[in-house]
């Protein structure tokens, strides 16, 4: 009766560690789980011979066992091992590939083992595991020899144990479950197992990719410097940013900690037109991220003394700034747009009369009109005349969009020159 109390208290005790197993915020990768619903899952039939003692020395190890699927367990089929052999361990094998990233490593499994004679001392089931080089990692007799206890049969039960510290740093393992037999007589020896699983159990997460962004002032002058930036994060630690303008490298950044930035800064264009640009980030894993592919416009710009000496600001009646002489506008067709201009020369050695024109316009039939406190000579051009002391002069560009205006981008470029 003590004996059975003993093995009642293992049973709730198996019945307690695989509850927990359900346990919320207990997160698993499962490794392997083995039904043997489509067969054997992978495992094979193993033997192997053990040295008798000097009790039997002259027994030569035979092999009589035999492995099959059988309709024994409470989620049938399991697998049986069955026969009769001498000095010999036989049951089932399977190696197991193992992931690096890993937390607590369980293996767990049904069981039966039983043999023919009520008054039995052979009745036994043990695991061993080794790693891919056939060193023992663990190993254990789950249900021993019962001298004497007169258990012959020990109805199925459930084996778990977290083997963690017996497989780190292994890529790999060879699980063996099986009896052993040392009998001469035939004591109908066999054992089932049934529902083989092995957990990963809290793994730590995943070293993510990282993430990168790249964006760029818009529009971009001809003549003038720009800049290209990327920004990019990682959950473990970045490496190095590259930014690409036009599929070629235009720069590396070495990078560390989890956010990090690289400001590329291009040599100016000297012609317009339409360029592509990326950046390609590389966290401590090797692991890398490409932005999307982005765009950027290059402009033609005004011409004349300001871009040497000077400055020139447009801005529109709504307040909108623009600091450039070119911008695109969106508009509808038969609208008036009117900009603001301010020059400013102040630092420059000019003569009384300075011409500004329109360099670059939409098509011909759109009218424009200066106004300002100068000499109005024609619709496309404006003389200024500075006076002493004063090298500032603002005016009003209007223009009409003619209705019916084809859909599209138009751009304005003013310049100026010398009078006289």
């Amino acid at each position: 009766m003590k004996i059975i109390s003993c093995f009642r208290l293992a049973q709730a005790i198996s019945a307690l560690a695989l509850a927990m197993s359900f346990v919320p915020g207990v997160y698993a990768d499962t490794i392997i789980e083995n039904r043997f619903n489509g067969g054997y899952d992978g495992w094979s039939y193993y033997y192997e011979s053990f040295e008798p003692g000097w009790w039997y020395p002259w027994w030569p190890s035979t092999n009589g066992y035999s492995m099959s699927l059988s309709n024994d367990g409470s989620s049938p089929p399991s697998v049986l091992l069955s026969g009769d052999g001498w000095v010999s361990y036989n049951g089932m094998q399977k190696t197991i590939n193992l992931p690096e990233a890993r937390g607590e490593i369980i293996i767990s499994y049904d069981w039966r083992a039983s043999s023919g004679f009520a008054g039995s001392t052979v009745t036994n089931s043990n695991i061993k595991i080794l790693d891919t080089s056939g060193n023992i990692l663990y190993s254990e007799p789950v249900f021993p020899a019962c001298y004497g206890c007169g258990t012959y049969d020990t109805g199925w039960r459930h084996y778990s144990r977290d083997i963690t510290q017996y497989v780190s740093g292994k890529d790999g393992i060879l699980v063996k479950i099986y009896m052993h037999d040392a009998w001469i007589a035939n004591w109908g020896e066999r054992s089932w197992y049934d529902n083989i699983l092995i957990e990963n159990r809290n793994p730590p997460a995943a070293d993510l990719p990282p993430t990168v962004s790249v964006g760029a002032e818009q529009p971009i002058l001809v003549g003038s410097p720009f800049t290209v930036t990327a920004n990019a994060t990682d959950d473990k630690g970045l490496s190095k940013i590259e930014v690409f303008i036009d599929n070629t490298t235009s720069k590396t950044c070495a990078a560390s900690g989890l956010l990090a930035t690289c400001d590329a800064n291009a040599d100016p264009y000297e012609t317009n037109g339409t360029h592509s640009y990326y950046a390609v980030a590389t966290d401590n894993m090797g692991q890398n991220s490409t932005s999307i592919i982005k765009q950027f416009t290059v402009e033609l710009s005004g011409e004349g003394w300001w871009n040497s000496c000077g400055e020139t600001k447009l801005k529109q009646k709504d307040s909108m700034d623009i600091e450039t002489t070119s911008k695109k506008i969106t508009t509808k067709s038969g609208s008036t747009i009117e900009f603001e201009i301010t020059l400013n020369a102040a630092s420059c050695d000019l003569p009384a009369r300075v011409e500004v024109y329109l360099k670059k316009r939409p098509p011909a039939d759109w009218e424009f009109d200066f106004d300002c406190q100068c000499v109005k000579t024609s619709k496309k051009s404006v003389l200024i005349d500075f006076t002493p002391g004063s090298r500032i002069a603002k005016m009003t560009l209007a223009f009409k969009v003619p209705t019916g205006s084809s859909p599209g981008a138009y751009q304005i470029s003013l310049s100026a020159r010398k009078v006289g």
